[in-house]
């Protein structure tokens, strides 16, 4: 089996691990099972691939605007499924969220159309989606860069995806340790 798709099983695996972290979430009581319908962003499809502690979703989803795109989407109770957004391109799939809801990783297209790793933290301070090449810059080798981040450490501190190694000239797993303490990416509950 080549290293690529041991590391995608090994993502999907703790996603589904996370899903049996759960306790209460959307309409959930603790005693009685429900099923929520999350919608779309108005086209036909939605995927869901990521659940927080507290039932937060994240995913993908066409939209009405261009047939055939997908956006990055977080979803709660409360409000909803909300776009994401991009890095300046066209689409975008969200792949894992922390304990706590609040932070989202995934890919999303820059304004050339290339894939890339990216962060989204839900904060007035930090109010868009952010290329993880540009809030890391200082870690990566010339030439190197970071595609798609996988998933995401409950407490958000690691992020693991694939990137691009210049050094070695081939696609590699990664694990980025933003060096900050639990709780960092957060505001207090």
């Amino acid at each position: 089996m080549r290293k690529e798709t041991i590391f995608k099983l090994l993502a999907c695996l703790i996603a589904l691990s996370a899903l049996s972290c759960v306790e209460g979430g959307p309409g959930l009581t603790g005693s009685e099972p429900t099923l929520t319908w999350l919608g779309t962003l108005g086209g036909g499809h939605s995927t869901a691939r990521g659940v927080s502690n507290d039932g937060v979703v994240v995913g993908w989803s066409s939209t009405r605007f261009i047939v055939g795109q997908v956006r990055a989407f977080r979803w709660t109770a409360e409000k909803g499924m909300q776009d994401l957004g991009t890095l300046g391109g066209r689409e975008s799939q969200a792949f894992a969220v922390s304990g706590n809801g609040r932070v989202v990783v995934g890919r999303a297209q820059n304004a050339s159309g290339v894939w890339r790793a990216f962060v989204w933290i839900k904060d007035e301070e930090w109010p868009a989606m952010r290329d993880l090449n540009q809030v890391y810059a200082s870690l990566l080798q010339d030439g190197s860069h970071l595609t798609v981040a996988y998933a995401i450490s409950l407490n958000g501190r690691f992020i693991v995806g694939e990137g691009f190694n210049a050094a070695k000239r081939r696609t590699e797993a990664f694990l980025l340790d933003t060096g900050r303490a639990e709780g960092w990416w957060f505001d207090p509950p």
